[in-house]
């Protein structure tokens, strides 16, 4: 009786402020899928009612879960996405040469432009879908969510006349969110979201930061405005434009953490919440790869993410990876490696097509981290006190390898000199034995298990504060709607 009562008051608190929340989730990148699934989790296991809404846009994403939600509406591929997200992936598409394209913000315009096409005819087939928007329209949610890169969630709450909104990053507050929502940018120390800068610039540098996120905005400005065109083509010319949607929300949820992320100015209505979902205490390790770490004193994991394939990349980067392997027979090496074309691998280099990265970093046999540097996986590196090695890519990683150097908890290879093993070989070696590496990684580890709110936190009682009020104009700041001369005061100094 008295177990019964326990249980029943439980329930009762935990259901006297019950939020129906809709978040919106593409499937397009593992990482952003990731993040928008934990979002939903935590969310639901605070005692929220979340729909998850999936527009597919990679059809072989289907099969995995990302969240535990209780009700999922699934809209598949359009036949046109389909056809484009293979021309992104396969042979000769665009993920394979970033490989050896330029990292900059000039370099990502082909994809960006690439990626909002497909983000569009995915909204378009989502919009003519009478049935799904009518059916989301009779939940009467009382909290939307969507992640400020594929823009057509805004639209689509809008359309259902949900007015608590959410803006979610999976990374950090991208330039052009920042302009979108009145947030200060401050490019003479802040590094742009794809920019190869530390904070302290020399004056060309600054000029190349500045110069890079305009044209990082410019990029993204041509994604919204085509997601923009698609609901003016299906309600009117009078439905408002996407940035314009993306400004009204209440809150700006992102990716980032004071405790790494370079210091930046915000506003109110920015909420960080860098290692949403990353436990601190992990499931134990399966008892194979137990074995495996147990094999050398030292142990190197070696990831370069989920988009982009390392099967994909040229064939002297392989040699590469395997000749440092072989040079370095007193260390375990430890690679995610989608393909089956390596047939003559040393016998301390072990290939997997996947590896539980996380409860691997967690494990202090671990020594060290090669990455390609995407956030989430500098999150758990940095959770776990492991030392790295990054590798970036593409898009934000060159500014979260410099993000990482700052804290003196990586170093940095270019991905130019991949297929140089004398080279690779050198970065590795000096890394496991630079014990800065490790003293920094574990202080910085330390700071973020000690911070006193977690990421869950934070993002429920924001969520949760939302659910209540709605948007505030008081948090809306002035300064987004003033002109450039306005803003930088121009005509004041003309009167002078």
């Amino acid at each position: 009786m008295y177990k019964t009562l326990l249980y029943t008051t439980a329930f009762l608190l935990q259901s006297a402020f019950c939020l129906k929340i809709l978040i919106v989730n593409p499937y397009f990148a593992l990482s952003h899928m990731r993040f928008m699934g934990r979002v939903a989790d935590v969310l639901t296991e605070a005692g929220h009612q979340v729909v998850e809404l999936r527009q597919v846009l990679n059809a072989e994403l289907l099969g995995q879960k990302f969240s535990n939600s209780r009700r999922v509406i699934t809209v598949e591929a359009d036949p046109t996405v389909t056809a484009m997200n293979d021309q992104l992936i396969n042979p000769g598409g665009i993920y394979p040469k970033l490989w050896e394209m330029e990292a900059t913000p000039t370099g990502m315009i082909e994809l960006f432009s690439y990626l909002g096409g497909m983000f569009s005819a995915q909204c378009r087939a989502v919009i003519t879908n009478s049935s799904v928007l009518q059916e989301l329209k009779y939940e009467h949610f009382d909290v939307g969510i969507n992640e400020g890169f594929d823009f057509c969630g805004f639209g689509i709450f809008e359309a259902i006349g949900l007015k608590k909104v959410i803006a979610t990053s999976t990374t950090i507050m991208y330039d052009h969110q920042a302009q979108m929502l009145g947030v200060p940018t401050a490019p003479s120390y802040v590094p742009g979201g794809m920019s190869p800068t530390m904070d302290r610039m020399s004056f060309f540098e600054r000029l190349a930061n500045s110069l890079g996120t305009m044209v990082g905005s410019y990029a993204f400005a041509g994604c919204v405005d085509q997601t923009t065109a698609v609901f003016r083509q299906r309600f009117g010319k009078e439905f408002p434009s996407m940035q314009e949607l993306f400004s009204r929300s209440a809150l700006m949820i992102t990716n980032s953490h004071h405790l790494v992320d370079f210091p930046h100015p915000l506003i109110s209505k920015v909420v960080e919440v860098g290692g949403l979902g990353i436990k601190k205490d992990p499931s134990p390790l399966p008892s194979t790869w137990n074995s495996i770490l147990n094999r050398k004193r030292r142990t190197v994991l070696i990831s370069f993410g989920s988009v982009i394939k390392a099967a994909d990349m040229p064939m002297q980067m392989k040699r590469s990876i395997v000749d440092t392997a072989r040079n370095m027979p007193e260390v375990q090496f430890i690679w995610k490696y989608e393909g089956d074309d390596i047939l003559h691998a040393p016998e301390n280099l072990l290939l997997s097509k996947w590896t539980p990265q996380s409860q691997l970093l967690r494990d202090s046999r671990i020594s060290l981290f090669v990455t390609h540097g995407g956030l989430a996986s500098c999150y758990e590196a940095s959770y776990s006190g492991t030392p790295m090695v990054i590798v970036p890519l593409f898009a934000d990683q060159p500014r979260n390898a410099m993000m990482m150097r700052r804290h003196g908890v990586a170093a940095e290879f270019s991905k130019k000199d991949l297929g140089n093993a004398k080279k690779l070989t050198e970065t590795i070696r000096k890394a496991l034995r630079d014990q800065s590496l490790d003293a920094n990684a574990k202080r910085l580890s330390t700071h973020l298990q000690s911070a006193p709110f977690s990421p869950q936190e934070l993002l429920v009682r924001n969520v949760e504060f939302v659910g209540k009020f709605g948007r505030l104009a008081e948090l809306e700041p002035y300064g987004r709607r003033l002109s450039f001369i306005e803003y930088f005061l121009v005509d004041w100094q003309k009167a002078q």
